[in-house]
């Protein structure tokens, strides 16, 4: 099988450093690379000089496919360049909440405002995104959507401004579309226009559950409930797993904890406003 250079197009290289760990992407046309770039440009570092991983892309003549090789990943081919750029885009962020020692990862959304940060613990699909940008039009900050990464020094939750990835129904709920910008020309990749320029102390965790077919609704539960739910949600990351155990009850210990079904959308962004503010009364 042979590699052929794509449309004749001159290959260029992208590097990116997501907490510490420095991907480098070669062989990528200019038209791909522009779009992978637009993809990730929050992370782009062109002065990093020894990339922790390198990812060549090659096309394949027959059958025709994109190959994308290194990294320490199984070999993998795409026929359409969509599917390239969401892998790609996929696989720096793999890799590095896999090996980074800057953080513990979690898979859970973030937001802040002011002294007060919500840390949104859930399964895919209980609404973190769709919550997260209901947030952001309420004049929130995000910090992520769904991978937090929290020092394990000061358990802060540091911003994280990967595009969020949106079905149908959450695109709809945006009543303001400045604050988000459409990114590689994906459809269903946007990124909010602002971010959290600090990381944030988590005041309130919320264990969260999506069941529509019952009210929103919330119960206060305990510290270590609320420590056992984060630590549930861990990624990885190239620490021990102890100190994911330490890093879940430090981010707990801190904080005002909570179960909340996700029943309806307003309903629960009242909700989620009304607790970080402290209300005695949700």
């Amino acid at each position: 099988m042979t590699s052929l250079t794509a449309r004749s197009a001159r290959r260029t290289r992208l590097t990116v450093r997501l907490s510490g760990v420095v991907t480098q992407f070669c062989g990528l046309p200019e038209d791909l690379y522009a779009r992978l770039r637009d993809l990730l440009a929050p992370f782009e570092d062109a002065t990093a000089a020894t990339p922790s991983a390198k990812l060549s892309v090659t096309r394949q003549i027959e059958p025709s496919l994109w190959l994308v090789d290194g990294g320490g990943a199984s070999r993998h081919g795409f026929r359409y360049e969509t599917d390239l750029l969401c892998y790609l885009e996929w696989l720096a962020v793999a890799q590095a909440t896999q090996a980074t020692t800057q953080h513990i990862v979690f898979h859970a959304g973030a937001v802040t405002s002011g002294a007060k940060s919500i840390l949104l613990v859930a399964e895919s699909g209980a609404g973190k995104t769709t919550l997260t940008l209901g947030l952001l039009q309420r004049g929130w900050l995000p910090l992520s959507d769904d991978t937090a990464l929290v020092s394990p020094e000061t358990f802060a939750v540091a911003p994280f401004p990967r595009c969020f990835h949106v079905d149908r129904f959450t695109r709809s709920t945006i009543a303001q579309p400045a604050l988000v910008e459409d990114v590689g020309a994906l459809d269903g990749y946007l990124r909010p226009v602002r971010w959290a320029g600090e990381p944030a102390q988590v005041s309130c965790v919320v264990r969260l559950e999506r069941d529509p077919a019952a009210p929103t609704s919330i119960q206060s539960i305990s510290q270590a409930e609320a420590a056992g739910a984060v630590l549930q949600s861990v990624i990885s990351s190239g620490l021990p797993r102890r100190e994911s155990a330490r890093v879940a009850a430090g981010v707990a210990a801190g904080a005002s904890c909570w179960r909340v079904n996700n029943g309806a959308l307003d309903a629960t962004l009242d909700m989620l406003d009304r607790l970080a503010a402290g209300a005695d009364e949700v």
